[in-house]
């Protein structure tokens, strides 16, 4: 986090509870994201920078299908789209719940 500086905190957190990376793979996208610019375009960069490293573990576990929609083109009830987006909240959540608070299983 000390190449990101510390002003990227909540962005590395995001970063750490979405992929597995080594500290080798994590300084290495930290240098190559140096922190100029807009918090959003660094973040878009780091994203990608770390699914570039994680793609190729990932290739091997299943296949990769590229998406061209969003929520709004996505046709369901009210009711299983309140459950859609609850699971997603709370996938997105995880890492607070497992890192943060402890949840996470010994």
């Amino acid at each position: 986090m000390a190449a990101l500086g510390s002003q990227h905190e909540a962005t590395a957190g995001a970063l750490a509870a979405q992929f597995n990376l080594t500290l080798s793979d994590i300084q290495s996208i930290a240098y190559q994201s140096p922190a100029n610019g807009s918090s959003d375009k660094l973040q878009d960069r780091l994203w990608d920078l770390c699914l570039a490293k994680a793609r190729p573990v990932l290739d091997k576990l299943a296949r990769r299908i590229e998406t061209r929609v969003s929520w709004e083109d996505i046709v369901l009830s009210e009711e299983q789209e309140a459950l859609l987006r609850q699971i997603t909240a709370q996938v997105r959540g995880r890492a607070t719940v497992y890192e943060k608070w402890g949840s996470r299983r010994a």
